[in-house]
């Protein structure tokens, strides 16, 4: 896993009182975890706070699962490694 999956798994973990190792990509951070929106938002602005990222709100509806933070992570933080370039290293999702 990469540093910032290992670290978003974290932060998700110790939000929601959970063992690390029950956190997989599929999990459904509303129904699997019994987040509220309150605490969806407190999440979302812990990740931002602890990654330097800044997560858009027309895209929160979209973060349902952990693959989808992943995902969405690492878009943006591609995006700002590059000067806000698009990526062209083929593994990551950003282009599409």
């Amino acid at each position: 896993m990469s540093a910032v999956v290992d670290e978003l798994v974290k932060i998700i973990a110790n939000r929601f009182g959970v063992e690390e190792s029950t956190i997989k990509p599929e999990t459904d951070i509303l129904n699997d975890l019994g987040a509220d929106s309150l605490e969806i938002a407190e999440l979302l602005i812990e990740i931002e706070d602890k990654l330097s990222v800044s997560i858009d709100e027309s895209e929160v509806q979209s973060l349902t699962t952990v693959a989808d933070v992943i995902n969405y992570v690492e878009k943006v933080t591609a995006t700002k490694e590059n000067d806000g370039e698009e990526c062209n290293c083929g593994e990551c999702k950003q282009n599409e």
